[in-house]
């Protein structure tokens, strides 16, 4: 764990220390050559290190916390008749997220990069919060009202996230922004859906879009399947919608709804749990996981600085990636993981003049002719391979003596 918080800090100095070369650089050549030194591409490739290391810390939280995620699939939500105290499952996600977070922060020297962790780290935990919600389905009104006591207490672990008594007022401000958002949701699916009219009343209130398939989701969220019931509700819901009492207050399509993977069928395949229906395809909630960490925003990273992010933290992610690799190899280095591009482009031969001859068509009547064209090329080449490679090595007295006295290649051949 500490190996990431280390890279970040080494990054972060190495970045500085970029700068600070360029400008004492600037002050000790003549003032015409000034404008050519210009180090802010390696300065902006160290910052790149530093955004995939913030996005790997958070990705470590969210794979700790996959088993009490997993918890809260397999509750019945749709059973639950009344709600006390917590779900069982959320006493250990908020343990996982203060011990995790407390021993990251702590190795972390400076604060913006402490802010930027726990940033992400809120959105990427609302977004994997309102995915499993969507994964729990029926949702009774009991049910919701449990999840929207289990949603105060993560809020609650979540604002505890940075230090401080009382904590920075900016990020509170971003955790209750964050999670409230789901709060709509929950409270829509707290209202029983008979009288027909008040769960469309409520649908209106608290979503407050005009999205027919959104409004779908929600009742396959509670789980209404019957035919007569569920045309009912959307007929009343589509008369409802288009009345002056909600003209100019609705929305074409709530984001909150229309990003939650709701209305597809799921299914258990050797152990994993997928989601048909369209693009969205979830095998589990780790491959989530590296989707939204890849989509973490870095703007809470240092704000004074003009970063270049579109190569610089792709180079960053695929240093992390190269090295945190548990496979050895010759060298002692990590091997690249599947799928990711190495950072380092593999080595070249600039060989002179040489042609690839391709095969002979034994089926052509010139098959001959070809034959012994391809074969008087292929000397060609290896002859060109020879004197590339005598050339080279006349430089080294061991091999070749000294370069000025190692005669022409074309004299040794």
């Amino acid at each position: 764990m500490s190996r990431l918080p280390r890279t970040l800090n080494t990054a972060d100095y190495c970045y500085i220390t970029s700068n600070q070369l360029e400008e004492k650089i600037k002050s000790r050549i003549d003032e015409q050559l000034r404008d050519q030194v210009d180090l802010q591409s390696q300065a902006d490739a160290f910052m790149g290190i530093a955004s995939a290391a913030v996005r790997a810390l958070v990705r470590r939280v969210e794979i700790d916390l996959e088993p009490s995620w997993g918890e809260m699939r397999n509750t019945a939500y749709g059973k639950i008749e009344s709600c006390e105290n917590n779900s069982s499952y959320v006493p250990n996600l908020q343990n996982k997220i203060k011990e995790r977070t407390s021993s990251t922060m702590q190795m972390l020297h400076k604060q913006q990069y402490a802010r930027a962790f726990a940033d992400n780290l809120v959105e990427l935990l609302s977004n994997t919060y309102l995915t499993n919600i969507s994964l729990c389905k029926p949702i009774s009104e009991a049910g919701a009202e449990q999840m929207l006591l289990d949603t105060h207490e993560i809020r609650k672990t979540l604002s505890q996230v940075v230090p401080g008594n009382p904590p920075p007022a900016a990020f509170l401000k971003r955790v209750n922004t964050t999670m409230g958002r789901i709060e709509p949701l929950l409270k829509t699916l707290q209202v029983k859906p008979s009288p027909p009219e008040a769960l469309v009343q409520a649908y209106l209130i608290h979503i407050a879009d005009l999205s027919d398939n959104n409004f779908k989701k929600v009742l396959e969220l509670k789980g209404i399947k019957n035919k007569s019931e569920h045309g009912q509700l959307l007929e009343l819901y589509q008369m409802h919608k288009l009345s002056p009492r909600y003209q100019g207050s609705l929305v074409e399509r709530s984001p909150l709804l229309t990003n939650m993977i709701a209305g597809f069928a799921t299914s258990t395949v050797a152990g994993q749990t997928t989601t048909s229906g369209g693009a969205a395809t979830l095998y589990n909630l780790s491959a989530l996981g590296n989707s939204a960490a890849a989509s973490l925003s870095t703007a809470s990273l240092p704000g004074n600085i003009n970063m270049k992010f579109a190569d610089a933290a792709g180079l960053g992610s695929a240093l992390i990636d190269r090295f945190s690799s548990s496979t050895p190899t010759v060298g002692g280095a990590g091997t690249p993981r599947e799928g990711t591009q190495s950072p380092l482009p593999p080595p070249s031969l600039n060989l002179p003049n040489l042609t690839i001859t391709p095969a002979p068509n034994t089926d052509s009547p010139n098959g001959d002719s070809e034959s012994e064209a391809g074969s008087t090329k292929l000397n060609e080449n290896l002859k060109n391979i020879g004197k590339f490679f005598k050339r080279d090595l006349s430089s080294f007295g061991r091999f070749g003596g000294s370069k000025s006295a190692s005669p022409a290649p074309e004299e040794r051949v």
